[in-house]
């Protein structure tokens, strides 16, 4: 079985880590998660787009992406299967360096031929204009048989395609609905979003048989 996996917010605690990170000095912020409503920060907490960007270009410079913590469980869920994974991220492609530095930090298994970065660089940003749809296109051209998402967005556009999509509980993707979405966890409790999601998992391996 081919799964699509995220990185940010699926094996990644990201946002809830900028939450507490711009929430300490020097930017003294006082921002709580369950208030992150859009998936895009500036949207979500009403800060103009350019200064969120030198924010969040700040603390990445000092080193964030590297300090961002695995989420409770992920691993040892992948490393169960031998399903053929494909790590797919709307990150920069100026940071592929970092994100695998990240993931073998984290000891998560990858091949680096099936790790995609469709975001600022990539050769599918110049051909696709939507951020939602380049996954939806790696998705059909890689012929998954489902991906594990957080963006509503991106899990709308996949669904669409008739590729079923577990999307992990977030309230930035809380309006989201389509036959072909499964939602799993809560984001007060993360060890559950990986432990609901091995169960969709067998559910889905159990219908390609």
């Amino acid at each position: 079985m081919k799964v699509g996996i995220d990185i940010d917010n699926v094996l990644a605690a990201t946002h809830e880590s900028v939450v507490k990170r711009l929430n300490l000095q020097p930017f003294g912020l006082n921002l709580n998660i369950g208030d992150w409503k859009s998936y895009y920060f500036w949207e979500a907490f009403g800060i103009p787009k350019e200064k969120a960007e030198d924010m969040f270009n700040q603390i990445i410079s000092d080193g964030f992406l590297m300090e961002i913590p695995a989420m409770p469980v992920g691993r040892y869920v992948l490393d169960r299967y031998s399903f053929e994974r494909y790590l797919i991220t709307a990150r920069a492609v100026s940071q592929t360096g970092i994100t695998m530095e990240w993931l073998l930090k984290n000891q998560i298994k990858y091949s680096a031929k099936n790790l995609f970065f469709v975001g600022s660089g990539s050769k599918l940003e110049r051909e696709i204009s939507s951020e939602h749809l380049r996954k939806a296109y790696l998705a059909r051209h890689l012929g998954l048989h489902c991906l594990i998402e957080d963006c509503g967005e991106i899990a709308l556009e996949v669904a669409k395609l008739g590729i079923p999509v577990i999307l992990f509980n977030y309230p930035w993707n809380e309006r989201v609905s389509h036959p072909n979405i499964f939602r799993v966890g809560h984001w007060k409790d993360k060890c559950s979003y990986w432990k609901e999601t091995e169960n969709t998992l067998n559910l889905f391996a159990s219908k390609i048989k």
